[in-house]
């Protein structure tokens, strides 16, 4: 899917631009994911990776990953959104020109 995603986006991109603020809204699911995981351990006694497991270094070391985490997953925000929008205006010569009445 993620190929499909580029290729939709650089075949079709999005009329209006992105802004880096519409983008921070595609980091709550995984926000959301973390808080869950988190939550969820003492309920079911396991972490779904290794990294969020304490017992694995402790919660610094927790924290430091979903902190490089969350700095990886922000950049590829940024660039998803430089791609959309320099595709965008690369077509925008291709919008119908309307004359004012």
């Amino acid at each position: 899917m993620p190929i499909v995603l580029v290729a939709d986006w650089l075949l079709d991109p999005p009329r209006r631009r992105l802004t880096f603020r519409q983008s921070l809204g595609w980091l709550s699911f995984p926000f959301a994911w973390l808080a869950y995981s988190l939550v969820k351990r003492p309920i079911v006694g396991k972490y779904p990776y290794p990294f969020l497991d304490p017992a694995n270094g402790g919660y610094g070391t927790v924290a430091v990953y979903c902190v490089v985490i969350l700095i990886g997953m922000t950049l590829v925000c940024l660039a998803t959104v430089a791609v959309a929008n320099a595709a965008g205006s690369r077509d925008a010569h291709l919008e119908p020109v309307t004359s004012p009445r």
